[in-house]
């Protein structure tokens, strides 16, 4: 802590101070371009697909912030005639790299670890790519800050420390090098060495964190807490209490649907339930295949093959699991007969689904890793598929063609048997009794099934959301008998429930719908995700739709005026689509989705802040008051060359400032006779 000389000296060469701020903003300009281009080489060479100038923008803007903050913490009160002022610039500057930082984070939280370790395979082999590549940058450029703050409080040998640091770990983990993390653990214990090194300066800079967190922990927790109300205002469920922990997804997805780390979580981006009956889904429309097939014609291409039902969630059955597939998996070369291409468009993803009647896979030799193929799982890769891959499928040569009704689906040419799970009963009275009823009407099992698809016309409606916390078999109950509200999935698990409790082998299918155009092309998005039942009738697995706009000539006649999210996703998914868009224009897409969706809460951010700082200001005691009101008045004394108290006294003080200041006169002295009575207590005379 300087002495009260040591201040007197600083303000009677007013020239260092102004010599001191522009050495500051030099080098906080300095290390805002050092950042912006260490984060920019970064991101050329993991090959990332992002919008960088937005990321530079971040960084440089947030390393100069941050070491300004940090660097010079007595110079708004010592310096400044408009303290309140700064302060409040200073807390809405915070806010860029407080953003930032949150949307890390969240990214952080929804990313997968299949997705991480997919990409860390292409990386340790110098084939990085993608918007995961861009999602490690945005982690670089996190941790740079640490350095800023260091550094601006004179931490030089902690800052370089925690610069090797950073480098040495990022490079460990990125290579797969043992030898670069064991670097990465000496430094950290020097690190911690030299945080400790000194116990005084130590103290003092912990202290200084503390003051400047607690200065802004009221606009910041009012900013974070509206911010977050405002983002997921639309997307409370019926039953919180029932949520086991937080889930981010339908925020992300609520704010940019098209945001790439989402796209592979069931009931997010590019699936529907992957067995699992969620209440909502959240439908991305980044592209994940591009199709070429038949002119106008509908697809529907296999993901997932499910037949056991437990009451809770679809599973494999044992049959399932041992049973060899009956799909071919060809190289190039081997087969010339293909009908559909299939080409990834996702930077990873699993594999692909299957086209109805696949008799064989063609994959071409550069196809990473091993594949694998089933009728059940679809085509599948180990570790992942990337982009750029194309597959053609070969269909089954014996294939009659039936109505839309109901299609034949069969594998390899053959149909699989039927298990024994696909006739095990739903479990419920209530569907039983259902299935009894249209039974007796319909004793044969054309008419049955023709009439257990007419059933979902009467009085349903479509919407991504149920609008039920209910789950399992009480759902499908509550979907069937009270809500009547629901998505493919909901319309396809009851279909199969009401089959078997009416004597026929069912199972449940998910995957995509897709209608190719004129010249035989599509493009596949998350949109397009779909569950459908198959019912093996008449000695094969046929497909059945019950799923309204999927079957009606106005697709958009169950569907409620309001619900513009089951709109859009029935447009989407519908229209004959063959644009050609490609991965990184679409994270391109969803960062301007960020951007735009969060203008209105940016705006009920600022506005929390500077209620929080009203609040907080409001809220000091009148003693603090008091003395805020007698620093500003000893610095504008100070400018006209009157020496503070603290060299004169407050009576001193008071003759000397009201004589300059007439017309502040009383205010002057009134305020030197309170804070003599608040340093020293009461005259004996007035006692």
């Amino acid at each position: 802590m300087r002495s009260a000389s040591d201040a007197r000296r600083q303000e009677k060469r007013p020239g260092r101070g102004r010599k001191n701020r522009f050495a500051a903003a030099a080098i906080a300009l300095s290390l805002a371009l050092l950042d912006a281009l260490l984060v920019w080489l970064f991101d050329r060479v993991l090959k990332a697909e992002g919008p960088i100038s937005l990321l530079l923008a971040w960084t440089a803007s947030s390393s100069c912030i941050l070491f300004l903050y940090f660097a010079a913490p007595n110079t708004a009160r010592q310096n400044s005639a408009k303290r309140q002022i700064r302060r409040a610039v200073h807390t809405a500057l915070l806010l860029i790299p407080a953003a930032g930082a949150l949307t890390v984070l969240l990214q952080v939280h929804i990313a997968r670890r299949s997705l991480a370790e997919a990409w860390l395979d292409l990386a340790r082999r110098g084939q990085a790519f993608g918007f995961f590549s861009f999602f490690a940058a945005e982690l670089y450029a996190l941790f740079l800050l640490g350095p800023a703050i260091l550094l601006a409080r004179k931490r030089f040998a902690a800052a370089a420390f925690a610069f090797l640091l950073i480098h040495g770990l990022c490079a460990g983990l990125i290579l797969g090098s043992p030898l670069l993390l064991f670097f990465s653990l000496i430094l950290t214990i020097g690190l911690l060495a030299s945080l400790q090194s000194e116990k005084s300066a130590e103290r003092s800079f912990l202290a200084g964190v503390k003051r400047r967190l607690l200065q802004t922990a009221a606009p910041l927790g009012a900013t974070l807490a509206v911010a977050v109300l405002a983002a997921a205002g639309g997307l409370a469920r019926s039953d919180l209490l029932k949520i086991p922990a937080p889930d981010l997804a339908p925020l992300i997805l609520k704010i940019a649907p098209s945001f790439p780390l989402v796209r592979d979580i069931p009931g997010y981006g590019f699936t529907v339930g992957e067995g699992s009956l969620p209440q909502s889904v959240w439908l991305s429309p980044r592209p994940l295949y591009r199709i070429q097939g038949t002119p106008n014609k509908v697809y529907y291409l296999t993901s997932n093959l499910f037949e056991r039902w437990d009451g809770l969630s679809w599973s494999f059955s044992a049959d399932q699991t041992a049973e060899e597939s009956p799909i071919r998996l060809a190289r190039d070369g081997e087969l010339r007969a293909a009908e559909v291409e299939l080409q990834l468009l996702e930077d990873f993803y699993p594999g692909f689904p299957l086209p109805e009647d696949a008799a064989a896979a063609i994959i071409p030799d550069s196809a990473p890793g091993k594949a694998r193929v089933s009728s059940h799982e679809g085509l599948l890769f180990e570790p992942t598929a990337h982009r750029g891959l194309s597959v053609r499928f070969a269909r089954s040569p014996a294939n009659p063609e039936r109505d839309a009704e109901g299609e034949p689906t069969l594998s390899g040419g053959m149909p699989s048997p039927p298990g024994a799970e696909t006739v095990s009963p739903s479990g419920s009275a209530r569907l039983k009794k259902l299935a009894e009823e249209l039974r007796r009407a319909n004793p044969d099992d054309e008419a049955y099934l023709q009439a257990l698809t007419a059933y979902f016309s009467d009085g349903f409606s479509y919407s991504l959301d149920t609008g039920s916390s209910i789950e399992g078999l009480q759902g499908i109950e509550n979907f069937l008998f009270t809500r009547r509200s629901g998505f493919c999935l909901w319309y396809a698990s009851a279909f199969v429930l009401l089959a078997r409790d009416g004597g026929l082998p069912a199972r449940l299918a998910e995957g995509y719908r897709i209608q190719t155009d004129s010249a035989g092309r599509g493009t596949v998005t998350g949109n397009h995700a779909h569950a459908w039942p198959e019912v093996f009738f008449e000695g094969e697995w046929t497909r059945f739709e019950p799923t309204p706009p999927f079957r009606e000539e106005n697709p958009f006649l169950r569907i409620r005026r309001r619900d513009q999210g089951a709109m859009r996703q029935i447009s989407a998914a519908l229209g004959a689509d063959a644009q050609q868009e490609s991965p990184s224009s679409s994270a391109q897409t969803g960062y301007r989705e960020i951007l735009k969706k969060t203008g209105k809460i940016a705006a009920a951010a600022v506005l929390a802040a500077a209620m929080g700082a009203f609040a907080f200001r409001s809220a000091q005691s009148p003693r603090r008051k008091l003395r805020r009101r007698a620093r500003k008045l000893v610095r504008k004394a100070k400018a006209k060359g009157i020496d503070g108290p603290d060299s004169t006294g407050w009576v001193r003080w008071a003759e000397k400032a009201g004589a300059t200041f007439p017309q502040k006169k009383s205010v002057i002295g009134e305020t030197a006779e309170r804070m003599i009575r608040s340093t020293f207590g009461k005259p004996e005379a007035e006692r």
